[in-house]
């Protein structure tokens, strides 16, 4: 019921505010915007392109430049329940957010945070400015949910847990190929639970335990949603890489995965507030800069005696694949988009710094005042950013 609460919330301030006036209908329909109309018309005329794609940016023309998981379940709400297709494809997005916040609530609860802390790190989150992202009818939210489902799965054990852990993982991979890094979660897990005391190269002896297999199983059946599509494509045009070859025909865009290890990645340290692609740009070396803190902050720790940095370790871990691979997708166009893709891995990065923050965070009541209210200043200014987007976007402008 919280995540319930949560949605109709945040959706409710945007159709009140930044969505324009009108009739609700009409202002609910807004929420479908530039790529909504890509998924709309894959739905419609299935997967659709010339060989090779076209260098003509129009679904009309090739539209193989996006993932099915999202189209399929707006099918499902569109022709499954008889809505207007506008309609169908944002509540199929809104109905997986409802899902996202309720993994993002049990993840909250498993690290131990407190119901203030549970409040907080959610503000942090809708606070983002491309949060609305949840709430139009895009496929951050789905992508999103099958993460923290992956995430949230994949520490249980058992018959069961291996199942759910997989059906999440295919999805993820079925929704975006940015899932594919964090398919490895699961080895991970089984390496931190077991390298605990290790030195030199008994370090990687945990690689070779059963959990590992297990992991490395469950990273192989997470994979196949993304090889799925591959398959198909392959079947249906000949080229298994099609959807990279739509990508850089129609977009130019191409890969670069050492895109994290080039100044360019670093040029912009500071942000026009009325672009999105300029704040993009910020997020770039903000999030590197904030990242190196974090790892300096834990490792002062962790010289001062144990932490429980390997429960927040996941976290880290899934948060920093999906900003590297977002970096390394969308260098070559000048990081167009990278403040809608960075909402994937603030929400990773907010559980774990909220994690370490109740355990290792500052005692003394001054400084955690100073960062708290730096925090709340942030979520602010980041708030009134978003509602500003929110209205470009409803306008059809690319806010992204």
């Amino acid at each position: 019921m919280i995540a319930l609460a949560i949605t109709v919330l945040h959706l409710s301030v945007l159709l009140v505010g930044p969505m324009g006036g009108g009739p609700v209908r009409e202002r609910y329909h807004r929420l479908v915007q530039l790529d909504s109309y890509w998924f709309l018309n894959i739905i419609e005329r299935n997967y659709q392109s010339p060989v090779p794609p076209s260098p003509v940016k129009r679904y009309e023309v090739s539209n193989t430049a996006f993932f099915p998981g999202f189209p399929l379940l707006g099918a499902v709400f569109i022709h499954g329940f008889g809505l207007h297709p506008k309609t169908g494809l944002t509540l199929a997005s809104q109905v997986a957010t409802v899902g996202f916040w309720t993994y993002f609530l049990l993840l909250a609860r498993r690290l131990g945070l407190s119901a203030g802390a549970c409040a907080a790190v959610v503000a942090l989150v809708v606070a983002h400015p491309a949060a609305f992202y949840l709430i139009a009818a895009f496929s951050e939210s789905l992508f999103l949910f099958f993460v923290l489902g992956y995430l949230f799965w994949s520490a249980r054990g058992g018959a069961a847990g291996f199942a759910l852990t997989a059906l999440h993982g295919f999805g993820m991979t079925f929704t975006r190929i940015a899932g594919a890094p964090v398919a490895f979660l699961p080895v991970l897990r089984a390496w931190l639970e077991r390298a605990r005391g290790r030195v030199g190269l008994a370090w990687l002896a945990p690689l070779r335990s059963a959990a590992a297999g297990r992991g490395a199983a469950l990273a192989g059946v997470a994979l196949l949603g993304m090889v799925s599509f591959f398959i198909y494509c392959h079947v249906r045009w000949g080229h298994w890489n099609f959807y990279m070859m739509t990508q850089e025909a129609g977009w130019g865009v191409r890969a670069d995965y050492l895109a994290l290890f080039k100044p360019a990645a670093y040029a912009r340290w500071y942000p026009k507030w009325d672009y999105a692609s300029t704040l993009g740009q910020f997020l770039v070396p903000a999030t590197v800069a904030c990242s190196f803190a974090v790892a300096a902050w834990e490792a002062a720790a962790l010289r001062r005696g144990p932490t429980r940095w390997r429960e927040r370790a996941p976290f880290y871990f899934v948060g920093w694949a999906l900003f590297a691979i977002a970096v390394s997708g969308v260098f070559s166009v000048g990081l167009e988009s990278m403040t809608r893709y960075h909402l994937c891995s603030h929400v990773l990065f907010v559980l774990g710094v909220a994690h370490a923050w109740a355990e290792i965070g500052p005692r003394r009541a001054g400084p955690r005042r100073v960062l708290l209210a730096a925090a709340a200043a942030v979520a602010l200014l980041a708030a009134y950013i978003q509602m500003r987007f929110a209205a470009q976007f409803a306008r059809g402008e690319w806010v992204a």
